[in-house]
């Protein structure tokens, strides 16, 4: 096709349109598919982060946060999975904001900030806290808007700042490292400097991640494991240079990082046994500074599963009203007789992340009965669909063993129609895309009727071959019902 212009204004706003276009195009900020649980972010420089597969270290999306700052560094994620990346240039201020797919929201989340950002973390009431070099640390509402500051002592030599920032279950005490020896403590809730709470390290030491049991992996030279004490229990000989490290939602493994690297420099090891699981290249630009995992495991916005320590502290970790054992995230439940279906098919859905999510069941706390044919309305099925708008069965998961049932009676929940039992929990096996090896956790709330804006699904589905997580999604149903019956 042709284009006769008409004069040189028309030119040159052609120019104009194609220059921004170009921009845009440069800036990688065209809409992406939503994060993926486990998918690691490497900060690596030039504004520029990068989304890797887990699972094969593919390059699967590169962002940037358009202020071109030199050190691109510590990041975090708030509670409706908005992702939060920080500029640690020379007097950088700045945060940036993205959406749960990539695209970039706010490129000056912080404008008014008077601390660095070197690292970020969310509380379980939706605001910031931010730790930087030769730095207090900085607390925002969801808005971007500076709170308050705390400057603190430093953390044994280093720069004397905050750099590496992580927030305990209390929401109070805040644990920071300098790049020196030490682990330091900071109360946010009385303003108060606390004793430190690890000595001695072999710094310097860098990026820190508080465990659900108090544990403490803080990415020394090398990598240490350290009890809720603060004393060495563990040490990885093999990873030492780390920089960055994050724990990976699979509760069992870490993932660490080489300062400054390029190739060969990221690494998920397991907590345990210190074996390296995985390794792949951070392709970055300037090296690497930072990684963040989506469904990263916080110690504040954390709150079961049934039988962790979160469900007998006496604290509501994850700020939902409930504490411990009245909390559904803690409950593992009576073992009452009960059954659960939907209306049929894969009718039952909700959207998560972007995704569309639909499932069909029928399921009976008796483990002895037989999995039931597809098309069949009696118990045992389950079988679950997840993909995008436009194509919804993109993946589809079926049961082909129930290995175990529990049936729940959450305080406060009435499902109605007369019944005890509101929750179903049900742990077993299955295909995911007519592919064998996985098992699959799926809890199944009816909170009354009618099921649609109200019935609850929660479902994870690992790889039996490592235990990894291959999905998880949660979400209210948007259409469907989820009946629950006393009685197997």
């Amino acid at each position: 096709m042709r284009i006769a212009f008409t004069s040189l204004k028309a030119r040159a706003l052609l120019v104009v349109a194609l220059a921004a276009l170009a921009a845009l195009l440069a800036a990688g900020q065209a809409s992406a598919a939503p994060y993926q649980v486990g998918d690691v972010f490497a900060a690596g420089g030039n504004a520029k982060v990068k989304v890797f597969d887990p699972a094969t270290g593919t390059l699967k999306q590169t962002l940037d946060n358009g202020t071109g700052s030199t050190f691109t560094t510590g990041m975090c994620f708030d509670g409706s999975d908005n992702f939060y990346s920080t500029n640690d240039s020379s007097g950088d201020t700045a945060v940036s904001k993205f959406d749960n797919s990539g695209n970039l929201v706010d490129s000056t989340f912080t404008p008014g900030a008077t601390v660095t950002a070197e690292s970020c973390v969310w509380n379980a009431s939706n605001q910031m806290y931010t730790g930087g070099p030769f730095s207090a640390i900085g607390k925002f509402d969801s808005s971007g808007n500076q709170l308050d500051s705390f400057t603190t002592n430093g953390a044994g030599g280093g720069t004397g700042g905050t750099d590496w920032v992580d927030l305990a279950k209390d929401q109070c005490t805040i644990y920071y490292t300098s790049e020196g020896t030490e682990v330091g403590r900071y109360n946010v809730c009385t303003d108060t400097q606390l004793t430190p709470f690890a000595t001695g390290l072999p710094g310097p030491c860098f990026a820190l991640r508080i465990r659900s049991n108090g544990e403490v992996m803080v990415a020394c030279q090398p990598v240490q494991r350290l009890d809720s004490s603060g004393n060495v229990i563990q040490t990885y000989p093999g990873l030492g240079g780390m920089f960055a490290l994050n724990l990976d939602p699979d509760g069992n493994s870490f993932w660490t990082g080489k300062i400054g690297g390029t190739t060969g420099d990221i690494f998920r090891a397991d907590i345990s046994s210190g074996a390296v699981l995985k390794t792949f290249d951070s392709q970055s630009e300037q090296g690497l500074f930072g990684l963040a995992v989506f469904g990263e495991l916080t110690a504040a916005t954390q709150e079961g599963p049934p039988g962790d320590p979160t469900c007998s502290d006496g604290i509501d970790n994850d700020q939902d009203g409930q504490i411990d054992a009245a909390d559904s995230d803690c409950q593992a439940g009576p073992p009452v007789g009960c059954r659960i279906g939907g209306v049929g098919g894969f009718t039952d859905v909700f959207s998560n992340g972007g995704l569309v999510v639909s499932k069909g069941d029928s399921l009976s706390s008796d483990t002895s009965k037989p999995i039931a044919p597809p098309n069949s309305s009696a118990a045992q099925k389950f079988h679950l669909a997840w993909g995008t708008p436009a194509d919804p069965k993109q993946h589809t998961f079926k049961m082909t063993k129930l290995s175990k049932a529990t049936c729940i009676d959450t305080p406060g929940v009435d499902p109605g129609q007369g019944q005890t039992i509101d929750t179903f929990l049900a742990e077993g096996e299955g295909t995911v895309d007519g592919v064998p090896g996985f098992n699959f956790v799926a809890r199944l709330i009816d909170k009354g009727e009618p099921g649609t804006g109200n019935d609850t699904v929660h479902v994870k589905i690992t790889k039996q071959s490592d235990g990894s997580l291959f999905f998880a999604t949660k979400g209210t149903l948007s259409s469907g019902n989820q009946d629950s019956r006393d009685g197997s």
